[in-house]
């Protein structure tokens, strides 16, 4: 990897930990390019919601975070529908279980557009990350990796995001310094708080407010030819991304 960077034009990071940690590591300039999203699902509005069940977007990386999530939902009375293209062979455990606790994964796949009416129809999105402990089995990952399906949620739909696990993973310093919704930990009192305050109406829409605030940062107009000009020249183009 040092010699890969070292011999990179341009060398680009997913996120502002990503980056500094090679930075740290391999003693090299990194810049951030976070992913960005098509340009036709960026609406041009505030969207506010209509305060349907709660989603669960995308993989859930760690096996341990799957079961965490189950013992922080179950019991709680709050219903997560689990949106992942009706892709789930690899769960530590069975759908029914999941059901049981409260997630309901939907086995059926949602191309884009009916998965963005879902984001804006929903009250929130909860998205699980790490714990950052000796039990975290994706440790790194969480830490450091910065989830494609933020900018995608953000951008096309505006809804809060409910991260849970550590404050310092880079999801939960993501919208947190964004203000575009919460952290809380993996337990169920912590969890009904954070609940109880995201889908509070002048909360929720604050946070739908900051998301519709940056979405536009995250379109893909102009983003290949970004990426060429900064190519050329050996750092960004301009600053759109940082």
């Amino acid at each position: 990897i040092a010699e890969l960077l070292e011999k990179s034009a341009l060398r680009l990071a997913i996120s502002p930990e990503l980056a500094h940690a090679y930075e740290r590591k391999y003693q090299t300039k990194m810049w951030l390019m976070p992913p960005v999203v098509p340009h036709r699902f960026i609406p041009p509005y505030a969207n506010y919601g209509r305060g349907a069940d709660p989603v669960i977007v995308g993989n859930i990386w760690g096996r341990r975070w799957v079961e965490l999530l189950r013992r922080t939902v179950s019991g709680s009375g709050v219903k997560l529908r689990w949106f992942n293209n009706g892709e789930f062979p690899w769960l530590p455990c069975s759908v029914k279980d999941l059901e049981s606790d409260g997630i309901f994964p939907q086995q059926q796949s949602a191309p884009d557009q009916a998965l963005i009416s879902i984001l804006r129809d929903a009250s929130f999105v909860v998205l699980p990350s790490g714990t950052l402990d000796d039990s975290d089995d994706r440790r790194a990952i969480a830490r450091l990796s910065f989830p494609s399906r933020i900018p995608y949620i953000l951008a096309s739909s505006h809804a809060p995001i409910l991260v849970l696990g550590h404050p310092d993973t880079a999801a939960a310093r993501f919208v947190t310094r964004e203000g575009i919704g919460m952290v809380a930990p993996y337990e169920t009192s912590g969890f009904l708080e954070a609940v109880r305050r995201i889908s509070a109406p002048e909360m929720n829409r604050r946070y739908r407010e900051a998301a519709f605030g940056i979405a536009k940062r995250y379109t893909d107009l102009g983003a290949a030819e970004w990426i060429w000009n900064s190519l050329a020249s050996g750092r960004p183009a301009d600053g759109r991304y940082f």
